[in-house]
């Protein structure tokens, strides 16, 4: 194998990602919507579908949604989503982004495994279990994919929760081609990653999440270090995946919505 790049990918995974992103698609049914999500699958605003793409690691399933109508080129956003999987939670982000503006693409990194799994406990194992190198090389072939959509502008932003907050600031790393990245609550990444960043960072953290909080300063620091823009919010009081609407107790919906605001208005910023 290639020996590693500076981005702390080999050279052969970008490139076979690369290559392979550059593909067709191929649509496939639609999945099953949650209960109530905040913009419903049938929502005229949006055009959504499945699509088959090339990764990295083999074929992703992913959640295409995008305006119904929309006056030229528009920007785009890479949804990576919890160790949950692709939930509709996740699939209902995508049509809020949609909704706003914006193409949305939300891929099941579990494809490799089969596919989320409809219990959580299985998703969360299948996740953790997967080479993180591996899926952030199939973030790449997804970015490269949004990057070449002939309804897009080319700016493309990464939105990661959670496990995907930790692979998105991975990303962020490997790939100098991201435009900016949204984080909720993931991991903070090793400082020989972290200092290859150079896309603008949008950083929110729960309150309660001692485990991941306590790993911020160091990746501030960095990112100051190497004259990274980036803004850090921290929400008191809440939990991680206080974002999700389906997580029971861990939602709060005020910290969500001031959240949703902030990731709003600066990927208007940062992508036009």
């Amino acid at each position: 194998m290639a020996p590693p790049d500076h981005r702390g990918l080999s050279r052969r995974t970008w490139l076979a990602a690369t290559v392979a992103a550059l593909g067709g698609l191929a649509a496939v049914p639609v999945r099953a919507a949650s209960a109530k999500p905040v913009v419903p699958p049938d929502d005229k605003r949006v055009a959504a579908r499945t699509v088959t793409l090339p990764g990295a690691s083999g074929p992703l399933q992913a959640y295409y949604a995008r305006p119904a109508v929309a006056k030229g080129k528009v920007p785009a956003v890479l949804i990576v989503h919890e160790s949950r999987g692709r939930t509709d939670y996740i699939e209902d982000v995508a049509r809020r982004l949609a909704v706003a503006g914006y193409l949305a693409l939300a891929p099941d990194f579990l494809s490799p495994r089969g596919g989320t799994p409809p219990e959580a406990d299985k998703a969360r194992a299948a996740a953790t279990g997967l080479d993180t190198d591996q899926v952030t090389a199939d973030a790449v072939a997804a970015l490269v994919w949004l990057k070449g959509r002939d309804e897009g502008t080319g700016k493309v932003a990464a939105l990661g929760f959670a496990w995907g907050g930790g692979i998105v600031a991975r990303l962020a790393a490997a790939a100098p081609a991201l435009d900016a990245a949204v984080i909720f609550y993931g991991k903070p990444p090793p400082e020989r990653d972290a200092r290859h960043i150079k896309a603008p960072l949008q950083l929110h953290y729960a309150g309660l999440d001692t485990k991941d909080d306590a790993a911020v300063p160091a990746f501030e620091a960095v990112l100051r270090a190497g004259n990274v823009p980036f803004e850090t919010y921290t929400y008191d009081n809440v939990a991680a995946s206080f974002h999700n609407d389906t997580a029971g107790g861990r939602f709060n919906a005020d910290a969500a919505k001031l959240a949703w605001d902030r990731t709003m208005t600066f990927l208007k910023q940062r992508l036009g």
